[in-house]
């Protein structure tokens, strides 16, 4: 967190956040992991974990409950990254 908060638009401030997010994840708070991995899917676009943040936000919002916004996520995934592990990933989720 505190790489983040000094270098908002360093060149690896996305990949930090794509790993708080994954440390949320493990520590159970799947809502923190929501906020952190819609950080990497809205204010760094053309990065490489996009398509790993929007399955693992998929992931988060089945450990919440939320089956609408879960599909919703994994969907966009194979759609926008349909060559991508990620997309392998969320086909197999969906099924």
């Amino acid at each position: 967190q505190t790489f983040v908060n000094n270098y908002p638009n360093g060149t690896l401030t996305g990949n930090a956040h794509y790993w708080l997010g994954e440390v949320y994840m493990v520590e159970r708070d799947p809502a923190a992991a929501i906020s952190q991995f819609a950080i990497v899917i809205d204010q760094f676009p053309d990065h490489r974990k996009v398509p790993d943040a929007l399955y693992k936000t998929g992931r988060a919002w089945i450990n919440l409950g939320d089956v609408v916004n879960s599909q919703r996520m994994l969907e966009r995934v194979i759609k926008q990254y349909p060559d991508s592990s990620a997309a392998r990933l969320a086909r197999e989720l969906k099924q």
